[in-house]
């Protein structure tokens, strides 16, 4: 080849080539939900359930069942952990006894179509969902025997860990107090009464109660103090007085917000609210 071709051929690579890079790149179409998966890696925390056919209701979780979670893994798969209340014979959730245990799962993750995904297990589940921010919706629907369609939606925080020993540091305020689930002292609380001063305190060891009841001497204040912990089976608050030593129980529920604590007075079941936001005057 001589000198004068060498040029023109080159001068033609040289071209060729150029076209090349000016021309878009061919490209890949990505797998298929890809972009809508990646949202989801992480651990999303069970903050609460509610069933279309309890008009949208809360259900009634324990403290042990709020622990439950699941986790989006890379590679399209997710663990579930499941917490429940293990009870043995002649053991009663309203007594705070049983047992907290959990259970883990695995499942391939499957983004079927937009804003519907399938967890695929011993059983495949199909879920619509949202996600916004933080938040995650996942939505089960099943149909009945007479064709009636029934959801329960499932509400995920990310990157929460519940803890009902964190849960309960602060001030909680009364807001209700029920005796035998049937009275109902709001409007007794509303027209000003002596008890809608209480309240309880939590630091990370210890508690004050503040209680309030009319005597002859009008508003009378006890105030008992101690330290705490919540039992094993996050059922119960353990105090143990710093008076006199003496250790008493008291049974609790966590949710939206509510600090509901339950006992019993003469042979009446009592329930009594608390919010951190403080609802009613003090008139006394």
């Amino acid at each position: 080849m001589n000198y004068k071709n060498f040029i023109l051929l080159l001068s033609f690579l040289l071209v060729v080539s150029a076209c090349k890079k000016d021309s878009p790149s061919e490209k890949i179409p990505p797998k298929e939900g890809a972009d809508a998966y990646t949202p989801l890696i992480g651990r999303w925390q069970l903050m609460k359930i509610t069933d279309s056919n309890n008009k949208g209701k809360e259900r009634n979780l324990s403290n042990c069942r709020r622990h439950s979670s699941i986790t989006f893994l890379e590679g399209r798969k997710a663990r579930e952990v499941r917490y429940h209340l293990a009870l043995s014979e002649g053991e009663s959730a309203d007594r705070g006894e049983g047992t907290c245990k959990h259970s883990n799962e695995i499942f391939d993750v499957a983004i079927t179509a937009t804003n519907t995904l399938q967890l695929i297990g011993t059983e495949t589940e199909t879920y619509s969902y949202t996600l916004k921010d933080k938040q995650l919706q996942l939505v089960l629907t099943a149909t009945l025997p007479n064709g009636d369609s029934v959801s329960s939606t499932f509400f995920y925080q990310k990157d929460y860990t519940y803890n009902p020993a964190k849960e309960l540091i602060g001030t909680w305020y009364v807001h209700h107090w029920w005796i035998d689930g049937l009275y109902n002292y709001d409007e007794d609380f509303a027209r000003g009464q002596c008890k809608t001063k209480e309240k309880i305190v939590f630091t990370e060891t210890d508690i004050t109660i503040y209680q309030y009841d009319i005597g002859s001497e009008g508003c009378k204040e006890t105030i008992y103090q101690g330290s705490y912990k919540v039992s094993e089976n996050q059922t119960k608050i353990i105090v143990s007085s710093k008076k006199n030593g003496f250790v008493g129980n008291t049974i609790f529920d966590l949710e939206n917000g509510n600090l509901h604590i339950y006992g019993n007075r003469s042979g009446h079941a009592l329930e009594t609210i608390y919010r951190k936001d403080k609802k009613y005057e003090d008139y006394f």
